[in-house]
């Protein structure tokens, strides 16, 4: 949008109120009622979901942004074929790091190209030095529900340190709520749910350590980057 190109987001879900949209223009509609998709010249599907709908219809190119494989995902599992199908379909893929690129590529999905992990890094920045904490605060960010954020292994990891003698209190932050999953490590320390975007850099500068242990299929999670960012 910032080059002059008019971009429309579509959904038929309301805009949400945790991300300005900027330039860009939300359309509020079922996707076969839309009028931005059917004006549109190019078409980017952002999940699996999604692809279908864009590329019914399409005039022109239809680009599908990867930022996982949900084929991956244990929640999917009863449609791991239907996802797979999806991905077989013929948009452009885009992946948000060479390691899903070449993971899609693997499994027949290609050619993708990697166009990189990106976000707005304006409120992420390194905060003042903090003196020593004890225990040291580590944090952990994601839902253990979806496999390849990794956060399962993150959990499993932290006791084992702990049975060598290691101190830490742990922070956890999810979009959902603690569930059985995550009540089964019994881990202690604080959780945040759904915690508001704008409050998230305070978060990574009130943490000692980050921990992102990312699988294969995700490529590269936005919170690692956010991490980096803030010191």
């Amino acid at each position: 949008a910032g080059r002059g190109h008019r971009v429309t987001v579509v959904s038929p879900h309301p805009a949400p109120d945790w991300f300005p949209l900027s330039r860009a223009a939300f359309e509020h509609a079922p996707y076969r009622e839309s009028r931005a998709l059917a004006d549109a010249d190019v078409r980017v599907a952002t999940f699996f979901r999604t692809v279908e709908p864009a590329l019914e219809g399409a005039r022109g190119p239809v680009f599908h942004l990867c930022q996982g494989y949900e084929g991956e995902i244990t929640f999917y599992r009863e449609i791991w074929s239907e996802i797979a199908d999806i991905y077989r379909l013929p948009t452009r893929k885009l992946a948000v790091s060479g390691v899903l690129a070449a993971r899609l590529e693997r499994l027949g999905y290609g050619p993708v190209l990697n166009v990189g992990q990106a976000f707005d890094a304006s409120q992420f920045f390194p905060g003042p030095p903090r003196p020593p904490v004890d225990p040291p605060v580590v944090l952990v960010v994601g839902p253990p529900e979806i496999d390849f954020k990794g956060v399962g292994v993150a959990l499993r990891g932290l006791p084992l340190f702990r049975e060598r003698g290691g101190r830490f209190r742990l922070c956890r932050v999810s979009y959902f709520p603690a569930g059985e999953a995550e009540k089964a490590f019994a881990l202690g320390g604080e959780y945040h749910h759904h915690l508001a975007p704008a409050r998230m850099p305070a978060v990574y500068r009130a943490s000692d350590a980050f921990i992102g242990a990312s699988r294969e299929a995700e490529g590269f999670g936005l919170p690692s980057l956010e991490a980096l960012a803030c010191g």
